[in-house]
């Protein structure tokens, strides 16, 4: 990834023909006067991509084979990806813009105490979709297996009701506290990160 100023990245995104453009602009005007610094990453395939707090703006599909984090080691983060973005799993705490379509091939986790955005203009598609306080839009269709939504995901079609109860998930991302048994967003990220997949209580 490349340092770019920030007139230089609104013209990318200016140039990207993306009905989201005008509002992708918006957010990373204000964000750079937090952030500072603008990374660029060509379109291409990635091990693994880690959002710190640079902003990153993607010009073009990203293929990452493994894992997509954001807000490493900082308050907020911005990615912005100017096409489709495909991973294993992705974790984000803070502001994803993707134009297009994102693919995930096991779970997204989505918790920002209801601060943030993840917003794609078109279609999600994933195994497990955990909204753990996060807003999560989609322009077209969000297709996944297992939802468990304690804010807002929504699609086309409008708010999406959740398969998931917080009684139904597994253990593994529980945390008993003050006698009241909730989802806890370490213990969360730690199974995934170890190769969890099923969230769902047998």
């Amino acid at each position: 990834m490349k340092e770019i100023s920030l007139n230089e990245a609104l013209a990318i995104i200016n140039n990207s023909d993306s009905e989201m453009a005008e509002e992708i602009a918006e957010e990373l005007e204000a964000f750079y006067e937090i952030s500072g610094k603008i990374l660029l990453q060509s379109s291409g395939e990635l091990s693994e991509l880690t959002i710190g707090e640079a902003i990153v703006l993607a010009d073009g599909d990203l293929d990452v084979g493994g894992l997509v984090i954001d807000r490493h080691q900082a308050v907020h983060s911005l990615l912005i990806v100017l096409g489709d973005l495909t991973c294993e799993n992705l974790i984000t705490l803070s502001n994803i813009y993707i134009t297009d379509n994102l693919a995930v091939e096991h779970t997204i986790l989505a918790d920002s105490r209801c601060n943030d955005m993840l917003m794609v203009g078109g279609n999600i598609a994933c195994t497990t979709l955990l909204d753990y306080g996060h807003t999560v839009i989609a322009g077209a269709v969000i297709d996944s297996d297992e939802l468990f939504s304690r804010h807002a995901v929504e699609d086309m079609t409008g708010a999406l009701e959740a398969h998931l109860t917080r009684e139904s998930l597994v253990p593994e991302v529980m945390l008993e506290d003050q006698a009241k048994i909730r989802e806890d967003l370490r213990k969360t990220i730690a199974y995934i990160r170890q190769g969890g997949t099923v969230f769902r209580r047998s």
